[in-house]
């Protein structure tokens, strides 16, 4: 697996990783309200998407979701994006 690589965007978090869940499982509480706005692509593995939405939601974040565009159609890969109210 390789390491998360985040990016500060000031009061966005952007996630290229292959453990998404993990990535945002590991967010103290005290900074979830820091976070204004996330992007991240999601493979849609073991239901991780409706993982990944639910816990977004859960943060005071609203996410909108579109299918990534892929070399290979066989991947099942989106685009996440989420603010917050």
């Amino acid at each position: 697996m390789c390491a998360p690589k985040l990016v500060d965007l000031q009061d966005g978090l952007q996630v290229f990783a292959s453990s998404e869940i993990e990535v945002l499982l590991g967010i103290e509480s005290a900074h979830w309200p820091l976070i204004q706005r996330v992007i991240m692509e999601v493979q849609d593995h073991d239901n991780r998407l409706a993982a990944v939405r639910e816990l977004l939601s859960e943060h005071g974040l609203k996410p909108s979701v579109e299918r990534a565009l892929l070399l290979d159609d066989d991947q099942l890969a989106y685009l996440v994006r989420a603010v917050r109210d």
